[in-house]
């Protein structure tokens, strides 16, 4: 018995210490993303206004977008017992309920929104989610300002009803 528990503990810490080592290094990216979005913003008039139109949804959706990519190759880092794209979505749901202040229902419901862009193979997901990809191996500070400039090119009122 005491080595069944002791194993459980042990996993539990390795556990424990993966979902931290997933938060702190998201936390880092975004911080830096969005740093770089909002200073962007202060120098281009236009897109300070697309930003401000916008609305907080909206980028929180190109937020979760852009980290389902950066998760998606944070959990090629470790072997778990579980499938990768189930840590995916518990890792969103942990940050929507950790820096967003969700409630577990909500949080599970954006989650959900999003696997469901990665299931249709959605072209603007699968862009987003690419520079989430490349920002886990070489941090792409621009991703934000890359992804709102690129709508803008291709149409935003229909990027805005979307998401």
């Amino acid at each position: 018995m005491w080595p069944r528990i002791r194993k459980d503990r042990e996993r539990e810490e390795r556990a424990r210490r993966y979902t931290d080592e997933a938060m702190l290094r998201a936390d880092e990216i975004m911080d830096r993303v969005k740093g770089r979005m909002f200073s962007e913003c202060f120098t281009d008039h236009g897109l300070a206004t697309r930003v401000a139109n916008a609305g907080p949804k909206l980028v929180l959706s190109f937020e979760l977008q852009f980290l389902w990519g950066f998760f998606h190759e944070f959990v090629q880092t470790e072997e778990f017992p579980t499938n990768g794209y189930d840590r995916i979505k518990l890792h969103l749901l942990h940050r929507l309920v950790r820096v967003h202040g969700y409630e577990l229902k909500e949080a599970t419901a954006e989650a959900n929104a999003v696997e469901d862009l990665f299931n249709e193979d959605d072209p603007l997901f699968r862009e987003i989610s690419r520079l989430g990809m490349l920002s886990f191996h070489a941090p792409v500070d621009e991703a934000m300002v890359l992804i709102l400039r690129a709508i803008d090119e291709t149409g935003w009122k229909d990027a805005k009803d979307d998401r």
